[in-house]
């Protein structure tokens, strides 16, 4: 005899389904009973009772014994005990079956021993794991059965070698018998766990992240995963992408990375290809902030592979793509999607377009659990933040987001340069013509002004050695060229219901 302490989680399985647990097996019946004034003595087992357990939890169940193909006795290897068990287990499967020696008889008493107590569970795990993994495994020390036991008449035979359950079973089912001092008589009937159904996740890159404790086991995280990717012991993607984002504990030194493929993750977990990855340590507060960009960000064909993929995203999209059709006829689609000659660059379009898109976008990441605590926009992505936040609905942002990029359009052309200096080492270089429009930081602004302008200014900060960067932009937002179309667009204002 020895101790021991084990513990199994119970829970609904309409419940565990609905919560994605992973579930090792199902209890598809029980029963108890006692063996009471019917046994030879306190610690002598009761054919009948043994026999009366094991057919009341079969009938529980509506399981015919023929598809057990796993018993895990009670088996203390005692020369009384065994006979009187193997005798009921005979009896109550001769009521359904007269077929020999196809169910696998085993005990883990043969590898832990007795733990008194906790027998019962630890047999109880045994036949759990062998169902979930669909192996039967031996009794180890095992021989030759006792000739008592008759195993050669009855439906079972000894386990003697670790195989794959039988392929005659269509469901693996087991059956756990557990008997305690004083004619306490357990039978438990086991099924293997439902298959998972397929992830409906649409294809295309995967986001993998990953997490330690310290730089060190993070690092030795990512040669593990990398080792395990590239022996093929996993291959599956979006398997990969499942676990690391909802399998594990997130820690503070944080490793991210957008793959295409399984080569490509492996070439950015071993540092190889560090493009689309992330690494930093998180902030001890969880919290998420949306950020939506101005104009000068958008290209060509933005977000076509999400339209295609997500028919969600494609959904606000299209809720986007109607509005803007049948109250203004603005045919955006084919203008983000199909090269339409330029036409993208045109605030009119330019706004809309990025709007639907940052819009969408939002909607993607609220719906995939991402409850953002803050809103922040810039330029144009105030009025996505807006919309987001509640301040007005889509129509309306739609609405007001048209006539916003329509009046613009009407002003005379400008151009803006993006310029990561502070505004006082900027400001004796800048031209009358050209206004500081944007302050990003302090060591980031955006200059305004007309074409002809900005030109002569893009002169005058070479000569001084300044870096610059042109923005994709039509127009100089945010500068007095803007100016004229406040009174029409505070007309527009007053007509949405806010």
């Amino acid at each position: 005899m020895g101790d021991g302490v084990a513990t199994v989680v119970l829970k609904r399985a309409a419940d565990a389904l609905r919560d994605k647990d992973h579930i090792y097996a199902l209890i598809k019946g029980t029963a108890v009973n006692n063996d009471g004034a019917n046994k030879q003595g306190y610690t002598t087992p009761s054919v009948d009772c043994q026999r009366d357990v094991i057919l009341e939890a079969l009938a529980l169940a509506a399981i015919d014994p023929i598809t057990i193909g796993l018993l895990e006795a009670h088996g203390t290897g005692t020369l009384i005990g065994d006979p009187i068990e193997v005798a009921a287990l005979t009896e109550a499967y001769r009521k359904y079956t007269g077929k020999q020696q196809y169910c696998a008889l085993g005990s883990v008493k043969s590898n832990i021993g007795h733990l008194d107590a906790a027998a019962g569970i630890a047999s109880l795990i045994k036949a759990v794991l062998c169902v979930k993994e669909g192996r039967l495994v031996p009794s180890i020390n095992f021989s030759e059965a006792n000739p008592v036991l008759e195993l050669e008449h009855s439906p079972f035979y000894v386990s003697r070698e670790d195989r794959p359950w039988p392929a005659e079973f269509s469901v693996r089912r087991a059956g756990v018998s557990s008997l305690g001092v004083g004619g306490t008589n357990v039978h438990v009937l086991l099924e293997e766990p439902p298959t998972p159904e397929a992830s409906s996740r649409p294809g295309g890159p995967s986001i993998i992240a990953l997490s330690a404790a310290t730089a060190a086991s993070l690092e030795a995280q990512k040669a593990q995963w990398a080792a395990a990717i590239s022996d093929q012991s996993i291959a599956a993607l979006p398997d990969l992408e499942f676990t690391s984002l909802y399998g594990r504990k997130a820690m503070p030194f944080r490793f991210c990375s957008v793959a295409g493929d399984t080569a490509q993750l492996v070439a950015q977990l071993r540092g190889e290809n560090l493009e689309h990855t992330f690494s930093g340590t998180a902030l001890d507060r969880a919290e998420t902030f949306f950020l939506f960009p101005g104009q000068g960000s958008q290209y060509p064909d933005m977000a076509a592979g999400l339209y295609r993929m997500d028919p969600a995203f494609q959904s606000d999209m299209d809720r986007c793509f109607d509005f803007l059709k049948s109250s203004f006829n603005l045919q955006l689609k084919p203008i983000l999607f199909e090269h339409s000659n330029g036409l993208l660059h045109q605030t009119e379009n330019t706004q809309a377009a990025l709007f639907a898109v940052e819009y969408s976008l939002a909607q993607v990441l609220i719906r995939a659990g991402f409850r953002p605590q803050a809103l922040i926009g810039h330029s144009i992505g105030e009025y996505v933040a807006a919309c987001i936040a509640g301040c007005m609905d889509l129509e309306a942002a739609l609405t007001l987001v048209y006539h916003r990029g329509r009046l613009m359009g009407s002003m005379p052309k400008g151009s803006m340069l993006l310029i990561r200096q502070q505004e006082e080492a900027i400001r004796p270089l800048l031209l009358d013509q050209v206004s500081v429009c944007v302050y990003n930081a302090d060591d980031n602004i955006v200059l305004g002004g007309s074409p002809e302008a900005i030109e002569q200014q893009k002169a005058v900060l070479e000569l001084n050695n300044i870096e610059f960067r042109p923005l994709r932009v039509s127009h100089a937002y945010h500068t007095e060229m803007m100016q004229a179309v406040l009174p029409e667009f505070r007309e527009v204002l007053a007509g949405i219901d806010f």
